[in-house]
Protein backbone atom coordinates (compact mmCIF):
# COMPACT_ATOMS: atom_id res chain seq x y z
CA UNK A 1 0.00 0.00 0.00
CA UNK A 2 1.03 3.32 -0.83
CA UNK A 3 2.33 5.65 1.58
CA UNK A 4 -0.48 8.17 0.93
CA UNK A 5 -2.77 5.73 1.00
CA UNK A 6 -1.81 4.58 4.14
CA UNK A 7 -2.24 7.83 5.64
CA UNK A 8 -5.27 8.96 4.02
CA UNK A 9 -6.60 5.64 5.83
CA UNK A 10 -5.77 6.13 8.99
CA UNK A 11 -7.47 9.63 8.87
CA UNK A 12 -10.43 7.94 7.44
CA UNK A 13 -10.52 5.48 10.23
CA UNK A 14 -9.28 7.86 12.83
CA UNK A 15 -12.35 9.46 12.20
CA UNK A 16 -14.82 6.84 11.87
CA UNK A 17 -13.69 5.39 15.16
CA UNK A 18 -14.01 8.79 16.86
CA UNK A 19 -18.02 9.56 15.37
CA UNK A 20 -18.37 5.62 16.61
CA UNK A 21 -17.34 5.91 19.96
CA UNK A 22 -18.04 8.98 21.22
CA UNK A 23 -20.36 9.88 23.19
CA UNK A 24 -21.22 5.80 23.55
CA UNK A 25 -21.91 6.98 27.40
CA UNK A 26 -25.20 8.76 26.28
CA UNK A 27 -28.06 8.06 28.71
CA UNK A 28 -26.48 6.39 31.42
CA UNK A 29 -26.66 5.17 34.17
CA UNK A 30 -30.42 4.88 32.74
CA UNK A 31 -31.04 1.42 31.20
CA UNK A 32 -33.48 2.57 28.16
CA UNK A 33 -32.02 5.50 26.62
CA UNK A 34 -31.52 3.30 23.62
CA UNK A 35 -34.48 0.66 24.16
CA UNK A 36 -33.82 -3.11 23.85
CA UNK A 37 -30.32 -2.66 24.75
CA UNK A 38 -30.99 -3.81 28.00
CA UNK A 39 -32.76 -6.82 26.34
CA UNK A 40 -29.60 -7.46 24.75
CA UNK A 41 -27.66 -7.13 27.84
CA UNK A 42 -29.51 -8.76 29.89
CA UNK A 43 -29.64 -11.89 27.73
CA UNK A 44 -25.76 -11.90 27.98
CA UNK A 45 -25.66 -12.02 31.40
CA UNK A 46 -28.07 -15.17 31.78
CA UNK A 47 -25.68 -17.03 29.16
CA UNK A 48 -22.79 -15.65 31.77
CA UNK A 49 -25.11 -17.77 34.88
CA UNK A 50 -24.89 -20.79 32.82
CA UNK A 51 -28.40 -20.74 30.67
CA UNK A 52 -26.85 -20.89 27.15
CA UNK A 53 -30.55 -20.95 25.45
CA UNK A 54 -31.58 -17.61 25.27
CA UNK A 55 -35.13 -18.74 25.17
CA UNK A 56 -35.29 -16.18 22.43
CA UNK A 57 -35.50 -16.04 18.84
CA UNK A 58 -36.93 -12.51 17.52
CA UNK A 59 -33.32 -11.94 16.85
CA UNK A 60 -30.26 -14.92 16.33
CA UNK A 61 -28.11 -15.61 19.85
CA UNK A 62 -24.83 -14.47 18.27
CA UNK A 63 -24.99 -11.15 19.65
CA UNK A 64 -25.98 -12.44 22.86
CA UNK A 65 -22.81 -14.55 23.22
CA UNK A 66 -20.32 -11.79 21.76
CA UNK A 67 -21.51 -9.76 24.66
CA UNK A 68 -21.62 -12.40 27.03
CA UNK A 69 -17.49 -13.30 26.12
CA UNK A 70 -16.71 -9.90 26.90
CA UNK A 71 -18.05 -9.45 29.86
CA UNK A 72 -16.94 -12.57 31.00
CA UNK A 73 -13.14 -11.13 29.87
CA UNK A 74 -14.03 -7.91 32.09
CA UNK A 75 -14.89 -10.18 34.82
CA UNK A 76 -12.66 -12.39 34.68
CA UNK A 77 -9.79 -9.14 34.41
CA UNK A 78 -11.67 -7.05 37.33
CA UNK A 79 -10.83 -10.56 39.43
CA UNK A 80 -7.38 -10.17 38.60
CA UNK A 81 -7.28 -6.87 40.26
CA UNK A 82 -9.46 -8.32 43.17
CA UNK A 83 -12.40 -6.12 42.62
CA UNK A 84 -15.01 -7.17 44.68
CA UNK A 85 -18.59 -5.32 43.24
CA UNK A 86 -20.28 -6.37 40.61
CA UNK A 87 -20.52 -4.19 37.18
CA UNK A 88 -23.43 -2.22 37.16
CA UNK A 89 -25.69 -1.69 34.11
CA UNK A 90 -23.47 1.52 32.90
CA UNK A 91 -20.27 -0.57 32.98
CA UNK A 92 -22.36 -3.36 30.82
CA UNK A 93 -23.62 -1.00 28.04
CA UNK A 94 -19.97 1.10 27.85
CA UNK A 95 -18.36 -2.58 27.10
CA UNK A 96 -21.14 -3.72 24.88
CA UNK A 97 -21.56 -0.38 22.86
CA UNK A 98 -17.65 -0.02 22.68
CA UNK A 99 -17.54 -3.35 20.93
CA UNK A 100 -20.47 -2.56 18.92
CA UNK A 101 -18.15 1.09 18.06
CA UNK A 102 -15.26 -0.99 17.13
CA UNK A 103 -17.45 -3.44 14.86
CA UNK A 104 -18.47 -0.61 13.02
CA UNK A 105 -14.84 1.20 12.55
CA UNK A 106 -13.63 -1.98 11.59
CA UNK A 107 -16.86 -1.79 8.60
CA UNK A 108 -15.03 0.87 7.40
CA UNK A 109 -11.96 -0.67 6.75
CA UNK A 110 -13.45 -3.96 5.00
CA UNK A 111 -15.01 -2.04 2.69
CA UNK A 112 -11.94 0.10 2.13
CA UNK A 113 -10.46 -3.63 1.05
CA UNK A 114 -13.67 -4.53 -0.96
CA UNK A 115 -13.67 -0.96 -3.28
CA UNK A 116 -9.63 -0.78 -3.36
CA UNK A 117 -10.05 -4.70 -5.05
CA UNK A 118 -12.67 -3.72 -7.09
CA UNK A 119 -11.31 -0.70 -8.89
CA UNK A 120 -8.16 0.71 -7.11
CA UNK A 121 -7.06 2.86 -4.14
CA UNK A 122 -8.80 5.87 -4.29
CA UNK A 123 -12.33 4.18 -4.91
CA UNK A 124 -11.55 2.54 -1.97
CA UNK A 125 -10.58 5.60 0.09
CA UNK A 126 -13.32 7.33 -0.85
CA UNK A 127 -16.06 4.45 -0.10
CA UNK A 128 -14.51 4.13 3.24
CA UNK A 129 -15.25 7.91 3.78
CA UNK A 130 -18.51 8.18 2.92
CA UNK A 131 -18.92 5.09 5.38
CA UNK A 132 -17.32 6.78 7.79
CA UNK A 133 -19.61 9.53 7.98
CA UNK A 134 -22.55 7.92 7.03
CA UNK A 135 -25.11 8.86 9.56
CA UNK A 136 -27.19 6.16 10.01
CA UNK A 137 -24.26 4.07 10.26
CA UNK A 138 -22.80 6.15 12.77
CA UNK A 139 -25.76 6.11 14.52
CA UNK A 140 -26.35 2.56 15.15
CA UNK A 141 -22.89 2.19 15.79
CA UNK A 142 -23.63 3.97 19.54
CA UNK A 143 -25.81 1.03 20.43
CA UNK A 144 -25.52 -2.21 21.78
CA UNK A 145 -27.47 -3.92 19.54
CA UNK A 146 -27.47 -6.40 16.15
CA UNK A 147 -27.41 -4.34 13.50
CA UNK A 148 -23.69 -2.87 12.76
CA UNK A 149 -22.56 -6.11 13.79
CA UNK A 150 -24.18 -7.81 11.00
CA UNK A 151 -23.49 -5.28 8.68
CA UNK A 152 -19.83 -5.80 9.03
CA UNK A 153 -19.84 -9.66 8.81
CA UNK A 154 -22.33 -9.84 5.59
CA UNK A 155 -19.83 -7.00 3.91
CA UNK A 156 -16.75 -9.53 4.63
CA UNK A 157 -18.88 -12.47 3.27
CA UNK A 158 -19.29 -10.07 0.09
CA UNK A 159 -15.86 -9.15 0.06
CA UNK A 160 -14.36 -12.42 0.09
CA UNK A 161 -17.55 -13.40 -2.75
CA UNK A 162 -16.54 -10.51 -4.58
CA UNK A 163 -12.96 -11.81 -4.73
CA UNK A 164 -14.39 -15.39 -6.00
CA UNK A 165 -15.77 -13.88 -8.71
CA UNK A 166 -12.97 -11.85 -10.27
CA UNK A 167 -10.35 -14.84 -9.52
CA UNK A 168 -9.51 -16.82 -12.88
CA UNK A 169 -11.37 -19.74 -11.33
CA UNK A 170 -13.73 -21.00 -9.15
CA UNK A 171 -11.59 -20.65 -5.31
CA UNK A 172 -12.82 -23.01 -2.87
CA UNK A 173 -11.21 -21.79 0.28
CA UNK A 174 -12.22 -17.68 -0.66
CA UNK A 175 -15.80 -19.00 -0.79
CA UNK A 176 -15.43 -21.16 3.12
CA UNK A 177 -14.26 -17.30 4.31
CA UNK A 178 -17.20 -16.32 2.40
CA UNK A 179 -19.96 -18.93 3.67
CA UNK A 180 -18.09 -18.42 7.31
CA UNK A 181 -18.15 -14.58 7.54
CA UNK A 182 -22.49 -15.35 5.60
CA UNK A 183 -23.22 -17.85 8.74
CA UNK A 184 -22.41 -15.66 11.44
CA UNK A 185 -23.99 -13.01 9.58
CA UNK A 186 -27.34 -14.63 9.55
CA UNK A 187 -26.45 -15.79 13.34
CA UNK A 188 -26.78 -11.74 14.29
CA UNK A 189 -29.65 -11.10 12.05
CA UNK A 190 -31.98 -13.22 9.97
CA UNK A 191 -32.05 -11.11 6.52
CA UNK A 192 -28.07 -11.55 6.16
CA UNK A 193 -29.36 -14.59 4.80
CA UNK A 194 -29.66 -12.92 1.08
CA UNK A 195 -25.89 -13.08 0.85
CA UNK A 196 -26.24 -16.81 -0.31
CA UNK A 197 -28.14 -15.39 -3.10
CA UNK A 198 -24.82 -13.44 -3.89
CA UNK A 199 -22.76 -16.89 -3.75
CA UNK A 200 -25.64 -18.34 -6.69
CA UNK A 201 -24.79 -15.35 -9.01
CA UNK A 202 -20.77 -16.39 -8.48
CA UNK A 203 -21.49 -19.58 -9.38
CA UNK A 204 -23.27 -18.43 -12.36
CA UNK A 205 -20.45 -15.95 -13.31
CA UNK A 206 -18.28 -19.01 -13.38
CA UNK A 207 -20.47 -21.58 -15.56
CA UNK A 208 -20.72 -18.62 -17.62
CA UNK A 209 -16.72 -18.30 -18.18
CA UNK A 210 -16.21 -21.56 -18.45
CA UNK A 211 -19.23 -23.55 -19.79
CA UNK A 212 -17.61 -26.47 -20.49
CA UNK A 213 -16.83 -27.00 -17.25
CA UNK A 214 -20.15 -26.49 -15.96
CA UNK A 215 -20.55 -30.40 -15.28
CA UNK A 216 -16.84 -30.85 -13.30
CA UNK A 217 -17.55 -31.70 -9.38
CA UNK A 218 -14.69 -29.08 -9.36
CA UNK A 219 -16.64 -26.04 -10.50
CA UNK A 220 -19.44 -26.65 -8.12
CA UNK A 221 -17.33 -27.63 -4.99
CA UNK A 222 -16.76 -24.13 -3.76
CA UNK A 223 -20.75 -23.36 -4.06
CA UNK A 224 -20.87 -27.04 -1.94
CA UNK A 225 -18.25 -25.64 0.83
CA UNK A 226 -19.76 -22.34 0.98
CA UNK A 227 -23.14 -23.89 1.88
CA UNK A 228 -21.57 -26.24 4.50
CA UNK A 229 -19.90 -23.73 6.32
CA UNK A 230 -22.56 -21.07 6.04
CA UNK A 231 -24.90 -23.54 8.19
CA UNK A 232 -22.51 -25.12 10.45
CA UNK A 233 -21.51 -21.82 11.22
CA UNK A 234 -25.16 -20.33 11.56
CA UNK A 235 -25.86 -22.67 13.67
CA UNK A 236 -22.86 -22.37 15.49
CA UNK A 237 -23.48 -18.94 16.35
CA UNK A 238 -27.15 -19.91 17.10
CA UNK A 239 -27.54 -23.91 18.23
CA UNK A 240 -30.83 -23.35 20.08
CA UNK A 241 -32.15 -22.92 16.61
CA UNK A 242 -32.04 -26.74 16.44
CA UNK A 243 -32.06 -27.54 20.08
CA UNK A 244 -34.81 -25.78 20.85
CA UNK A 245 -36.46 -25.59 17.49
CA UNK A 246 -40.23 -24.80 18.27
CA UNK A 247 -39.66 -21.52 20.03
CA UNK A 248 -37.42 -20.62 17.08
CA UNK A 249 -40.55 -20.74 14.88
CA UNK A 250 -42.14 -19.19 16.74
CA UNK A 251 -40.14 -16.39 17.35
CA UNK A 252 -39.22 -16.65 13.70
CA UNK A 253 -43.07 -16.26 12.33
CA UNK A 254 -43.67 -13.28 14.97
CA UNK A 255 -41.05 -11.46 13.19
CA UNK A 256 -42.51 -11.91 9.62
CA UNK A 257 -45.70 -11.23 10.85
CA UNK A 258 -43.90 -7.60 12.69
CA UNK A 259 -42.47 -6.84 9.72
CA UNK A 260 -45.47 -7.39 7.38
CA UNK A 261 -48.30 -5.64 9.51
CA UNK A 262 -46.27 -2.84 11.18
CA UNK A 263 -45.28 -1.40 14.65
CA UNK A 264 -47.91 -0.55 17.14
CA UNK A 265 -49.83 0.79 14.48
CA UNK A 266 -47.99 3.00 13.12
CA UNK A 267 -48.39 3.11 9.43
CA UNK A 268 -45.60 5.06 7.24
CA UNK A 269 -46.27 3.39 4.13
CA UNK A 270 -44.83 0.38 2.58
CA UNK A 271 -40.99 0.24 2.89
CA UNK A 272 -40.30 -0.12 -0.86
CA UNK A 273 -41.40 3.48 -0.74
CA UNK A 274 -40.51 4.78 2.67
CA UNK A 275 -36.48 3.19 2.15
CA UNK A 276 -36.17 4.99 -1.02
CA UNK A 277 -37.79 8.94 -0.01
CA UNK A 278 -36.36 8.87 3.45
CA UNK A 279 -34.30 5.59 4.86
CA UNK A 280 -31.73 5.80 2.56
CA UNK A 281 -31.57 9.50 1.46
CA UNK A 282 -31.06 10.14 5.07
CA UNK A 283 -29.12 7.18 6.58
CA UNK A 284 -26.78 7.62 3.84
CA UNK A 285 -26.78 11.31 3.10
CA UNK A 286 -28.19 12.74 0.73
CA UNK A 287 -25.08 14.33 -1.35
CA UNK A 288 -23.80 10.32 -1.27
CA UNK A 289 -27.17 9.20 -2.41
CA UNK A 290 -26.89 11.44 -4.90
CA UNK A 291 -23.04 10.79 -5.95
CA UNK A 292 -24.25 6.87 -5.84
CA UNK A 293 -26.81 7.65 -8.39
CA UNK A 294 -24.31 8.54 -10.64
CA UNK A 295 -22.37 6.40 -9.97
CA UNK A 296 -24.12 3.56 -11.00
CA UNK A 297 -23.66 3.17 -14.64
CA UNK A 298 -19.83 3.51 -14.20
CA UNK A 299 -19.78 0.40 -11.87
CA UNK A 300 -21.57 -1.59 -13.64
CA UNK A 301 -20.02 -0.64 -16.96
CA UNK A 302 -16.72 -1.09 -15.92
CA UNK A 303 -16.77 -3.61 -13.09
CA UNK A 304 -19.77 -6.22 -14.45
CA UNK A 305 -18.94 -9.29 -12.45
CA UNK A 306 -18.81 -7.14 -9.22
CA UNK A 307 -22.02 -5.84 -10.02
CA UNK A 308 -23.64 -8.77 -10.34
CA UNK A 309 -22.21 -10.06 -7.10
CA UNK A 310 -23.15 -6.64 -4.92
CA UNK A 311 -26.45 -6.32 -6.78
CA UNK A 312 -27.88 -9.82 -6.35
CA UNK A 313 -27.72 -9.37 -2.39
CA UNK A 314 -28.85 -5.99 -2.65
CA UNK A 315 -31.92 -6.17 -4.96
CA UNK A 316 -33.64 -9.65 -3.31
CA UNK A 317 -32.66 -7.71 0.15
CA UNK A 318 -33.94 -4.27 -0.26
CA UNK A 319 -37.37 -6.32 -1.94
CA UNK A 320 -37.45 -8.01 1.49
CA UNK A 321 -37.02 -5.46 4.19
CA UNK A 322 -39.12 -3.02 1.78
CA UNK A 323 -41.64 -5.43 1.90
CA UNK A 324 -44.00 -5.10 4.99
CA UNK A 325 -45.15 -1.89 6.85
CA UNK A 326 -42.17 -1.55 9.87
CA UNK A 327 -39.83 0.35 8.45
CA UNK A 328 -37.25 1.50 11.05
CA UNK A 329 -34.32 3.09 8.89
CA UNK A 330 -31.99 0.55 10.68
CA UNK A 331 -33.89 -2.01 8.38
CA UNK A 332 -31.50 -1.28 5.11
CA UNK A 333 -28.09 -0.36 7.20
CA UNK A 334 -26.68 -3.32 4.93
CA UNK A 335 -27.37 -1.49 2.44
CA UNK A 336 -25.54 1.70 3.29
CA UNK A 337 -21.69 0.16 2.35
CA UNK A 338 -23.35 -0.16 -1.26
CA UNK A 339 -24.11 3.33 -1.44
CA UNK A 340 -20.93 4.91 -0.29
CA UNK A 341 -19.43 2.42 -3.11
CA UNK A 342 -21.43 3.83 -5.76
CA UNK A 343 -21.23 6.85 -4.43
CA UNK A 344 -17.20 6.87 -4.83
CA UNK A 345 -18.03 5.72 -7.99
CA UNK A 346 -19.80 8.80 -9.09
CA UNK A 347 -17.40 11.68 -7.57
CA UNK A 348 -14.37 10.04 -9.59
CA UNK A 349 -16.97 9.82 -12.56
CA UNK A 350 -18.34 13.37 -11.79
CA UNK A 351 -14.99 14.87 -11.57
CA UNK A 352 -13.38 13.60 -14.52
CA UNK A 353 -16.63 14.51 -16.19
CA UNK A 354 -16.39 18.22 -15.18
CA UNK A 355 -12.74 18.60 -15.23
CA UNK A 356 -12.94 17.73 -19.22
CA UNK A 357 -15.49 20.40 -20.00
CA UNK A 358 -14.38 23.21 -17.82
CA UNK A 359 -10.78 22.62 -18.27
CA UNK A 360 -9.70 22.54 -14.87
CA UNK A 361 -7.04 20.62 -13.46
CA UNK A 362 -8.15 17.16 -12.25
CA UNK A 363 -7.18 17.15 -8.92
CA UNK A 364 -8.91 20.74 -8.05
CA UNK A 365 -12.47 19.62 -9.05
CA UNK A 366 -11.70 16.11 -7.33
CA UNK A 367 -10.95 17.91 -4.48
CA UNK A 368 -13.93 20.38 -4.87
CA UNK A 369 -16.35 17.47 -5.48
CA UNK A 370 -15.76 15.05 -2.53
CA UNK A 371 -15.87 18.58 -0.20
CA UNK A 372 -18.78 18.43 -1.54
CA UNK A 373 -20.43 15.08 -1.15
CA UNK A 374 -18.89 14.29 2.35
CA UNK A 375 -19.03 18.11 4.13
CA UNK A 376 -22.76 17.56 4.95
CA UNK A 377 -22.31 14.19 6.06
CA UNK A 378 -19.44 14.63 8.82
CA UNK A 379 -21.46 17.97 9.81
CA UNK A 380 -24.58 15.81 10.52
CA UNK A 381 -22.98 13.23 12.09
CA UNK A 382 -20.82 15.68 14.36
CA UNK A 383 -24.54 17.15 15.04
CA UNK A 384 -25.85 14.01 15.93
CA UNK A 385 -23.04 12.98 18.36
CA UNK A 386 -23.28 16.71 20.03
CA UNK A 387 -27.05 15.62 20.14
CA UNK A 388 -26.26 12.41 21.92
CA UNK A 389 -23.85 13.78 24.73
CA UNK A 390 -26.52 16.01 26.24
CA UNK A 391 -28.41 15.29 29.24
CA UNK A 392 -31.82 12.97 27.75
CA UNK A 393 -34.97 14.90 27.75
CA UNK A 394 -36.71 12.86 30.00
CA UNK A 395 -34.37 13.02 32.58
CA UNK A 396 -34.48 17.10 32.15
CA UNK A 397 -38.14 16.78 32.17
CA UNK A 398 -37.86 14.59 35.43
CA UNK A 399 -35.18 17.04 37.37
CA UNK A 400 -37.65 19.86 36.44
CA UNK A 401 -40.47 17.70 37.81
CA UNK A 402 -39.57 15.91 40.90
CA UNK A 403 -38.81 19.50 43.07
CA UNK A 404 -42.37 20.65 42.25
CA UNK A 405 -44.31 17.37 43.03
CA UNK A 406 -46.14 17.98 46.52
CA UNK A 407 -46.16 15.05 49.03
CA UNK A 408 -49.41 13.18 47.85
CA UNK A 409 -49.55 14.77 44.38
CA UNK A 410 -50.90 12.40 41.54
CA UNK A 411 -48.73 12.29 38.21
CA UNK A 412 -50.34 10.95 35.13
CA UNK A 413 -48.45 9.25 32.50
CA UNK A 414 -49.86 9.33 29.21
CA UNK A 415 -46.68 7.97 27.53
CA UNK A 416 -44.89 4.28 26.98
CA UNK A 417 -42.87 1.90 28.67
CA UNK A 418 -39.66 3.90 27.84
CA UNK A 419 -41.27 7.39 29.85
Amino acid sequence: MPPATRRALILILLAGAVLRFVPIWFGLPYPQARPDEEVAIGLALKVLEGDLNPHFFHWPSLTFYLFAAVLGAADWVRALFGADAAMTFSVHALLTRGTIALCGTIAILVLFRLGRRIAGDVVGLLAAAFLAIALLHVRESHFAMTDVLMTLLLWTSLTFLVAAALADRPRTLVCAWAGLAGGLATSTKYNAGAVAIAMVATQIIWIWQRPSSALSWRMWMPSVVFGAVFLASFVAGTPYAVLDYSKFIEDLRYDFTHLSGGHNDIYLGRGWIYHATHSLPYGAGIATCAAALVGVWPFVRRHRRAAIVLGSFAVPFYLAVGSGYTVFFRYVLPLIPLICLLGAFGVVAASRWLADRAQVPHARVFALVCAIAIGPGLVYSIWFDVLLARTDTRVLAGEWLTPRLADGATLHDSGGPYT
